[in-house]
Order: C-alpha cells, then structure tokens, then sequence
C-alpha cells in the first residue's frame, strides 16, 4: 500500500499479472487506459495517469478492490493530521503524502516527515492518530 514511498519488495512473478485481474480494471477504468502493473505479496497495483494525476488501484488476488491510492499535495491534508504531526514532529517537515481510500474503513494518509535527524513514514487515520511505519536515521 505504500507504492508512492518505495516501501516495499516487488515478487519474483515477472510482474505478470493476472488476466481477471487486468479484465476488471477495463471494466471500472476501460481498456485503452495506459496502466502498469506490480504485484507485491499477492496484491496487484495497477499505475496509470488520470486527470494528470499518478493513480494506484490495489486488487486482492480474486479480482475485487483493496482500495485506491495516490500522492497529495500536503495542503489539503486534514488539520488535525497536520496538528499531530506538528505536535510530535516539532521540528518535523512534511515531503509528501500518500492517501489511501478503501470502501469499509477511515481514508488513511502515509505521510514522510523529515526532521534534523531522521525520516519518518507515519500512517495516519483522518481523525489524526499516527503509527509510525519507518524510521530512518540520517549519516
């Protein structure tokens, strides 16, 4: 779920992926839609451009939607995402966004923080609780 921060390893498939899969993204997205695909541990992510915007649709192995991604601007992050990160952040900066919609649970954000001394990816729900996913120290 975290394609827009590298998070994760690509299979040993040869990224082929799988035709009822590729079916149903012609059938919600239509077929002459320029789209790439990964696949990282059984999940299928579809990449394509729409509206000039990188999107990301994520598939289970059966066909059916995991949820949609892309990266966002850090404007309109919601406040009080912005106000929890500043709190445990302080001398914390945002560099990019990464929200993650699925159809049964809270919008997620994956935010990476920079601070003097280290990255941080954290996942944040909309109401502004954070999980810290990676941290990284700076040489």
């Amino acid at each position: 779920m975290m394609a827009g921060f590298g998070l994760h390893a690509k299979t040993l498939n040869g990224g082929k992926v799988d035709p009822l899969i590729e079916n149903e993204f012609k059938k919600e997205f239509g077929p002459s839609l320029r789209v790439s695909w990964e696949i990282v541990e059984d999940i299928s992510i579809a990449t394509f451009i729409e509206k000039g915007e990188e999107r990301h649709v994520y598939y289970f192995s059966d066909g059916q939607v995991l949820g949609f991604g892309k990266t966002i601007d850090k404007t309109p992050l919601p406040e009080t995402i912005s106000r929890s990160i500043s709190k445990k952040f302080t001398s914390g900066v945002i560099e990019n966004v990464y929200e993650f919609k699925t159809a049964d649970s809270p919008t997620r954000y994956f935010v990476r923080i920079a601070t003097p001394t280290y990255s941080v990816v954290a996942s944040a729900n909309e109401f502004g609780n954070l999980d810290i996913k990676l941290k990284e120290r700076f040489r």
